[in-house]
């Protein structure tokens, strides 16, 4: 059975992907130790878990990143300590 290439854009970069892997650079901090991440190759868009594992980036998790990031956003301004860079 063959392998159906996923991609949300570029169909080359999904083929690169299917052979050297993918190549994440990191878009969002939502906080110090949780950021989410795209393939420069085929925009795949992930997160890392609880566990520091990569996930692929579904709505639910969006969801909850977007609130996890007001909370620790909230939490920065109400401390003094300004924002988190990339």
């Amino acid at each position: 059975m063959k392998k159906r290439l996923e991609s949300d854009g570029n169909p080359i970069g999904a083929l690169v992907c299917n052979v050297l892997g993918h190549k994440y650079v990191v878009t969002r901090r939502v906080t110090y130790h949780l950021k989410e991440f795209q393939c420069a190759y085929c925009n795949k868009k992930v997160t890392s878990d609880e566990e520091g594992q990569l996930v692929e980036l579904s709505e639910k998790r969006k969801e909850i990143n977007n609130i996890l990031y007001r909370v620790h956003r909230n939490r920065r301004k109400k401390n003094g300590l300004g924002r988190i860079n990339l």
